[in-house]
């Protein structure tokens, strides 16, 4: 409820627009998710955290600006999200362990069709939310 994280009208379908592409780390290599290190939390690859070598805190942010149009209409929009809150640790010399917050979808429209005739109804619908992912302890070896 505490952020919205789409104007899209698009979003009225199905669970609403899928939020998370990866880590700033992933999305900067392409969307490779199969590399792991030492100090970089990998959240599409959770085998990963067996390499940490120290607790990590990892936040991701994003900000979006969209134009919509019609032909006789336009509306900006800008929103600002986040993408995911991780603490990731080390617990044995093989182990790893996580807890957080991960965003999946996001819902958020806002449909007006008035008619002036009044032999036809005019409808509004309107929607706001979506899917979050929150996991508390996950061990990986």
């Amino acid at each position: 409820m505490a952020q919205e994280g789409t104007a899209s009208p698009y979003s009225f379908y199905g669970i609403g627009d899928v939020k998370f592409k990866g880590a700033v780390e992933n999305r900067s290599m392409g969307g490779v998710s199969v590399f792991s290190d030492s100090i970089h939390v990998n959240l599409q690859n959770p085998a990963s955290f067996s390499h940490l070598k120290y607790t990590t805190f990892t936040i991701g942010a994003n900000n979006n600006n969209v134009n919509l149009k019609t032909d006789s209409q336009s509306e900006k929009a800008t929103r600002t999200t986040i993408d995911y809150l991780v603490v990731a640790m080390p617990v044995a010399k093989k182990f790893g362990a996580s807890l957080g917050l991960l965003p999946f979808s996001s819902v958020g429209y806002k449909i007006e069709n008035i008619n002036e005739d009044t032999t036809q109804q005019s409808a509004r619908y309107f929607g706001d939310g979506g899917v979050n992912r929150f996991w508390i302890f996950s061990l990986f070896i």
